[in-house]
């Protein structure tokens, strides 16, 4: 196989090509470059495509094919942020599809069962991004952008070539080599070599939350004299209770209810007859209407003793209803509606 340096492929070309391969959708680090640059001062980035491994996760960003992935769909985001740049591609490394723990996360579970409990999504992937950019950052050669140090841009002072260098000492499956029109497998990559002890990994699974039983409950509604019974210890009321907690769990489970010491049927007290104004003791009726001509209305209203007065009380006399007079009543004394305006 060939070995001379990757002449980069143009992103669109990739995936127009290759994106909905199966393996342009698996994790990958890369190292890609934006042009137009200054030659002399070219800048990669160098990062990871396809961190996180669950479904709808690290989608990308305005992606015209959310079913894309990995490799794959990382190129698509660049797309859209850098048009109408251009956009090449000159390596990537795939990565196993796992998710791991490094030696700084607590794990649990047992072995073959590992779970990591510090950042469950942590994947291989990512931890090879990091193990790149440390040997990028160790090489005296290569500069990262100063203005954001944990950004992915490396600038290598020999070209490309220096920091394939680096990616061939992380830990991968396959290492692609791009050119205009078609890719090559790198023939220098044997499989990288161990990493530093703190980007050591261990594999993981991903933690599998433990199915609950169903919780039954119970709603016991009680009044407020049964609720002082309980709390001052009362033993026949904790019978009471405790015999209806039996008595739903054997309804629940199908079971013949059968009750020792049930509780006695609370008869609710009868209600209140109704009482009329006219039934209720002491009550006067309302006062009765009574319909005189005007005539009689003046003679009573002089108060002599004429007979004109006279027939008028006659008349007033004979419409006022039968009725019981109460003690109450002539105490309290007649109406003010019913006393005679003698105005």
């Amino acid at each position: 196989m060939s070995t001379r340096t990757p002449e980069g492929m143009d992103v669109e070309h990739f995936l127009s090509t290759y994106g909905d391969e199966a393996w342009a959708n698996e994790p990958f680090i890369y190292c890609c470059r934006q042009e137009p640059q200054i030659p002399a001062k070219f800048y990669y980035r160098c990062g990871a495509a396809g961190l996180q491994l669950f479904p709808d996760a690290d989608r990308p960003y305005q992606s015209s094919d959310s079913s894309r992935r990995g490799l794959s769909g990382r190129m698509q985001q660049y797309i859209g942020h850098i048009r109408p740049n251009n956009f090449k591609i000159f390596a990537a490394l795939r990565i196993k599809r796992q998710v791991v723990a490094l030696p700084q996360h607590r794990v649990g579970g047992e072995d073959g069962e590992l779970y990591n409990i510090t950042k469950g999504n942590m994947s291989a992937v990512r931890a090879a991004e990091m193990t790149m950019h440390h040997y990028l950052d160790e090489d005296t050669n290569v500069n990262r952008y100063a203005p954001h140090p944990e950004s992915e841009l490396f600038q290598p002072s020999i070209g490309v070539d220096q920091l394939l260098i680096n990616m061939r000492k992380v830990q991968g499956l396959q290492m692609l080599l791009f050119d205009a029109k078609s890719w090559r497998d790198d023939p220098k990559y044997t499989g990288g070599q161990n990493p530093p002890s703190n980007l050591t990994t261990r594999d993981t699974t991903a933690r599998k939350t433990p199915s609950r039983a169903t919780e039954q409950s119970l709603v016991i509604k009680m009044s407020k004299s049964g609720i002082e019974q309980l709390r001052a210890g009362n033993i026949n009321a904790y019978s009471r209770l405790m015999n209806l907690m039996r008595e739903a769990y054997k309804e629940d489970q199908g079971a013949v209810i059968r009750t020792t010491a049930a509780p006695p049927p609370v008869t609710p007290p009868p209600a209140p007859t109704p009482v009329t104004p006219q039934e209720r003791p002491d009550t006067p009726p309302p006062p009765p209407i009574i319909r005189l001509s005007s005539t009689a209305i003046n003679a009573l209203r002089t108060g002599s003793a004429t007979p004109q007065a006279t027939k008028a009380i006659a008349q007033v006399v004979t419409q006022l209803p039968d009725r019981r007079v109460t003690r109450s009543m002539v105490a309290a004394g007649p109406r003010r509606s019913a006393r005679l305006n003698r105005s």
